[in-house]
């Protein structure tokens, strides 16, 4: 299920490629990743690994090891399928602890929502601009 989408300096065909494929495979939580290798913005989807993909995401650690060795990390992406574009609980803790922005789309509303932890090291020219497009 793995697929990876990159595009130079044009974020909103990676946004595209983010919703076409989580409504693609509407009846999971699908995951990714957003980021950045020299001029061009990268989108990664990947297998997610939770017992449950329908409740929640999670995403192999070695998955994102291979993106951030080769990538600047904006974001860890995942849908919502059942629910709107709010951000559990869970997520923005999980967000904390690791410093790195959600980027959720929710498939119920057709809209993307972006979470930015306190602590975080994403260029914030990057941050403001992923927020300007959604």
């Amino acid at each position: 299920m793995e697929q990876v989408f990159e595009t130079e300096n044009n974020l909103v065909e990676v946004l595209n490629f983010f919703k076409q494929y989580s409504t693609k495979y509407f009846n999971t939580e699908c995951c990714g990743f957003l980021g950045k290798r020299g001029d061009k913005f990268v989108g990664q989807m990947v297998d997610n690994r939770s017992p449950e993909p329908d409740l929640y995401f999670c995403v192999d650690p070695i998955d994102f090891v291979k993106f951030s060795e080769n990538h600047d990390v904006i974001a860890i992406f995942h849908s919502h399928i059942n629910n709107g574009a709010i951000f559990s609980e869970e997520d923005k803790n999980a967000s904390e602890s690791i410093c790195i922005p959600y980027l959720l789309y929710s498939i119920m509303e057709k809209k993307f929502v972006f979470y930015i932890p306190e602590n975080h090291e994403v260029d914030v020219k990057i941050l403001d601009k992923v927020k300007g497009l959604i």
